[in-house]
């Protein structure tokens, strides 16, 4: 895993979207997740949005067909667990966590231990963008893309540090991520 660190900015125009996006995407559902707090929902629908930007345009010069991140407001039913970013030759979840939570719990990502593209029905064509959000600064911070293989080969999904999250989801930690930070081969490096 090379560590890529690369560090994109965001224009007002993608913010925008992003905000608009979250104060419309129904996040009720969330709450049968142990996720009450509608403020945290809403702010991590913004920040999920814009690590998607982040990567879409890390990705786009080497990728030009890459898809754009969806910003459909889905109803409750329609919900697509689908990867956000995909190309010919790959599929791609992207995980963001904000640098606040960062450095309040460790750099992670929460997985849904139900979602059947992370942990059933995954293929060697399947990755995983990890990335930093600074709303502060307005930039994410592309951390690491992993495929989902070595994730599961590696033994990689851990307990949440919150105890209320641990019974329907699992993380990845940074600090696991960096062990194999000379053994991992990447498709986007």
């Amino acid at each position: 895993m090379n560590n890529l660190n690369y560090k994109i900015t965001l224009s007002k125009e993608e913010l925008q979207l992003c905000k608009e996006f979250s104060k419309n995407v129904n996040t009720t559902f969330y709450a049968t997740r142990n996720q009450w707090d509608v403020i945290k929902r809403e702010s991590d629908a913004f920040v999920g949005k814009a690590g998607e930007i982040v990567v879409y345009n890390y990705l786009k010069p080497k990728y030009p067909n890459i898809s754009y991140p969806d910003f459909k407001i889905y109803k409750t039913k329609e919900k697509s667990w689908d990867f956000d970013l995909k190309d010919l030759s790959f599929n791609l979840h992207v995980k963001t966590q904000e640098i606040l939570q960062g450095n309040k719990y460790g750099i992670s990502w929460i997985f849904q231990n139900t979602d059947k593209h992370i942990f059933v029905d995954y293929s060697d064509k399947d990755y995983v963008a990890f990335v930093s959000m600074n709303l502060l600064n307005q930039y994410g911070e592309i951390k690491s893309i992993i495929s989902l293989n070595f994730l599961h080969e590696n033994k990689l999904f851990a307990p949440p540090v919150l105890q209320k999250l641990q019974s329907n989801k699992s993380a990845v930690y940074y600090k696991d991520l960096e062990i194999f930070s000379n053994n991992v081969c990447e498709l986007f490096v």
